[in-house]
């Protein structure tokens, strides 16, 4: 999936934090975000429709932050996450940690690995407990070890806790301006979107049922 030209173990690897076979486990912890770093720190999120990443980069812009969404995930994206993490993730994890990763790889390509690290963070949701939302940061995680890209900051957002405050170092506040900003903005792009979504017709003007079977008679009309 990664050019040869780039050996994956080397982006973003630092003589400070080497990455030494056969180590034990250490829990990701990202590097301070400091409010100093916003001029020049974009904030990565990604995995939803257009229309709702837009208002959220308006969301984040309001409140003095440079915000941007990943690309649309592809094919590629899937494969890489599958190569990168827990091959028994579900696909829309595989989809966004692939994302990332290749985003990120095609950047430290561009710029450099420590660039990378210092230009952009990652902003995901999550939960806590063992379910697989519980989970989905570790994939991340895992997927930037295995690029050599621990140095890069990824905060977590979580479901449960509206007002969580500063990130470490204290350049991105997780509070209720921008949690509910968030949430509004996906509310409402979801307003906008469903009134755009093609109702199916069978013939004769029935419309299927939400079982999938067969559906009630509605005029042609």
């Amino acid at each position: 999936m990664f050019d040869a030209a780039v050996p994956v173990a080397c982006l973003g690897a630092r003589p400070e934090d080497p990455i030494v076979a056969g180590a034990p486990y250490r829990a990701y912890s990202p590097r301070p975000f400091l409010p100093a770093d916003r001029a020049k720190v974009e904030i990565l999120f990604g995995g939803l429709h257009w229309r709702a990443e837009r208002v959220i980069a308006a969301v984040f812009e309001n409140l003095g932050y440079r915000a941007r969404p990943l690309p649309p995930a592809a094919k590629a994206d899937l494969l890489t996450g599958r190569e990168l993490a827990d091959i028994g993730q579900c696909c829309p994890t595989s989809f966004t940690t692939g994302n990332l990763a290749n985003f990120l790889h095609g950047e430290a390509r561009r710029l450099g690995a420590d660039a990378v690290a210092d230009r952009y963070v990652h902003l995901t949701a999550g939960a806590c407990g063992a379910c697989r939302f519980g989970q989905y940061h570790q994939s991340y995680e895992l997927a930037l070890r295995n690029l050599g890209l621990e140095s890069f900051r990824m905060f977590l957002l979580s479901q449960s806790d509206m007002d969580q405050g500063a990130v470490a170092g204290g350049g991105l506040t997780l509070d209720m301006p921008l949690t509910i900003g968030l949430l509004w903005a996906i509310l409402c792009t979801d307003v906008l979107q469903g009134p755009r979504i093609p109702h199916t017709t069978l013939r004769g003007g029935e419309r299927p049922n939400r079982c999938g079977g067969g559906g009630e008679r509605r005029s042609p009309v």
